[in-house]
């Protein structure tokens, strides 16, 4: 039951990411609390508000500074506390690390669907070659703001490929023991 409740939180998350590119607070401070509620029946008062507190603030700072460099929106961040809040400090990382590659692998793909990859390298090339040879910084050409919006990803997207990738994994039997079998 427990698992079946975050992966409700992911695909309202997940459906409102891609139809709105919006993660709504409200989804995910009941996702919280949902999480809360679980891990207190599960481990009991004190272990289970350090496990969902925890999971949640392990989760929040994984991505803060992608966020703070305006890589991903602030939903993005909080529904990684949410996951991190269901499941623990310890899988998180495994989540973020699995929404890492997800996202990457999301990413080249509408960057060669756009047809825009290798303009994106040579751009990059650039820039690193002119670091490398005269030491100054060069600015990427950054793309219109309209651009930029559609060559965007939605990144709960890839978040919840992560944690459907470590579920599939079975990395979250421990945490779920009761699934293990399934």
């Amino acid at each position: 039951m427990f698992i079946w409740a975050m992966f409700l939180f992911l695909i309202i998350c997940l459906a409102t990411d891609l139809a709105k590119r919006k993660i709504y607070n409200l989804v995910v401070f009941i996702g919280l609390m949902t999480a809360l509620m679980f891990n207190l029946h599960e481990l009991g008062l004190k272990d289970g508000v350090l496990q969902t507190l925890s999971g949640f603030f392990t989760g929040i700072l994984l991505l803060f500074i992608p966020f703070i460099l305006g890589g991903i929106g602030a939903g993005d961040v909080k529904m990684l506390g949410m996951v991190g809040a269901f499941v623990g400090s310890n899988l998180v990382f495994q989540v973020m690390l699995a929404s890492a590659l997800s996202g990457g692998i999301y990413a080249l793909v509408v960057l060669v669907k756009d047809k825009s990859l290798s303009r994106r390298m040579q751009a990059i090339y650039r820039v690193i070659l002119c670091k490398i040879t005269l030491r100054e910084n060069a600015l990427l050409n950054s793309p219109t703001d309209c651009e930029a919006e559609q060559l965007t990803i939605p990144y709960g997207a890839a978040i919840t490929a992560g944690v459907v990738i470590i579920y599939l994994m079975g990395s979250m039997n421990n945490a779920f023991p009761a699934i293990a079998g399934i």
